[in-house]
């Protein structure tokens, strides 16, 4: 052996070397064994920064925030782990990402630890969708739905009259602007064949979309008032009386109106099924001949 090596290995200092280093080593050795690395998952909550950045641009979110919560893959000294709470880190999400209407994909930014010694390995989830967007108010036309059916025997509708006839909503405006009227619909509130008189009623309206969609239950309830005005019809008849001149012969008579509309209250139409204007007389006649007759007289009689 090389006599320098040999005073090198006899010498103080190198003993002193050895010691130190099998004396880490025997640290190292023991550290890893009573308290080794090891990885863990903790849970915590994600911290929302600029939430009223949004509203400041007008816009209102539409959707829930359905995540609240960031899993967290750490790593660290055992024992640094076991003493780790959740308000050791911090995670946070910027709304001041949000621009504009429509869904918005916000970073979940990395996780700080205040707590030496630990290591963010991963984390979850990476983003968070929003939806946001802007309020609107307008108004929508009323729309009266009915039908013959609900009529009683003989009887027309001579106006059916919403009122109002427009109605202002307010809203999200992806909701409003897909909205073409409010309807309301006598069926919802009168039986078949009994309307037989004026009649004014309140109706819940129906929000119908451009679609034709009913999505009524995603609105405030309206209530409009629809006045309905009807009339009877029934025919008209009367009776020739006398001759004509001689040698001429009744060929053919008819009425311009065989019918006509009356109002009244039900019960004075009820017994009402034509209205008679009574004799005609022709006595003498040679020719075609017009007649006007005031029918309210012979109405008169009858209601």
């Amino acid at each position: 052996m090389n006599k320098n090596i040999q005073n090198i290995l006899r010498s103080k200092p190198f003993y002193i070397i050895i010691s130190v280093a099998i004396a880490v080593g025997l640290w190292i050795f023991a550290l890893n064994t009573s308290n080794p690395v090891i990885e863990n998952t903790i849970e915590v909550a994600i911290s929302y920064v600029n939430e009223n950045d949004p509203a400041e641009k007008k816009l209102s979110m539409t959707s829930e925030l359905g995540v609240t919560m960031a899993t967290i893959r750490v790593s660290g000294r055992q024992d640094t782990l076991n003493n780790l709470l959740a308000s050791d880190i911090t995670v946070n999400v910027d709304f001041a990402d949000v621009e504009g209407t429509g869904t918005t994909y916000l970073t979940v930014q990395k996780p700080v630890c205040e707590k030496m010694g630990v290591e963010i390995e991963d984390y979850y989830p990476k983003e968070i969708e929003v939806t946001y967007d802007t309020k609107k108010e307008m108004y929508l036309n009323v729309k009266t739905k009915y039908s013959n059916e609900l009529l009683a025997d003989n009887y027309e509708y001579l106006s059916v009259v919403a009122e109002p006839d427009s109605i202002p909503i307010a809203g999200f405006a992806s909701d409003v602007e897909s909205l073409d009227y409010i309807e309301v619909d006598l069926s919802d509130n009168v039986k078949v064949g009994s309307i037989d008189s004026n009649k004014t009623i309140s109706l819940i309206g129906r929000y119908i979309t451009k679609g034709g969609q009913d999505v009524t239950a995603n609105f405030s309830a309206e209530k409009v008032t629809v006045k309905i005005s009807v009339a009877k019809r029934v025919p008209v008849v009367y009776t020739l009386v006398g001759e004509p001149a001689e040698d001429c012969f009744v060929s053919d008579h008819s009425m311009a109106n065989p019918t006509v509309l009356i109002q009244g209250s039900a019960e004075a139409l009820a017994s009402v099924s034509s209205i008679d204007i009574g004799e005609i007389d022709i006595t003498g006649m040679s020719e075609s001949t017009d007649k006007s007759i005031n029918l309210n007289d012979s109405i008169s009689d009858e209601i």
